[in-house]
């Protein structure tokens, strides 16, 4: 994982993804494994990289984010007051 936000995440691997497609996806950041439903949005091949691709996914509401949901970690990351910031680099 690339980055991640509220919203979705950007990752990066070395198999295409179909876009539409839906998925768990299981972390492991800060200690604890984070998990959320996701839907693929994008899939671009880096060229020059060999097989690797960039997926952009947004977070699906399947459910409310529990404990450990990648959401409520991007949430929690947030910092009151700046404008623009939502983006938690990993």
């Amino acid at each position: 994982m690339l980055n991640f936000s509220v919203s979705g995440c950007l990752l990066e691997t070395s198999m295409k993804v179909d876009v539409g497609s839906t998925c768990e996806l299981r972390v492991n950041l800060a200690d604890q494994v984070l998990v959320d439903d996701i839907k693929v949005t994008r899939c671009v091949e880096l060229q020059g990289a060999g097989s690797k691709y960039r997926v952009g996914a947004q977070f699906l509401w399947t459910s409310n984010p529990g404990p450990h949901s990648l959401r409520r970690f991007a949430a929690t990351m947030r910092t009151p007051g700046m404008q623009g910031t939502d983006t938690v680099g990993v």
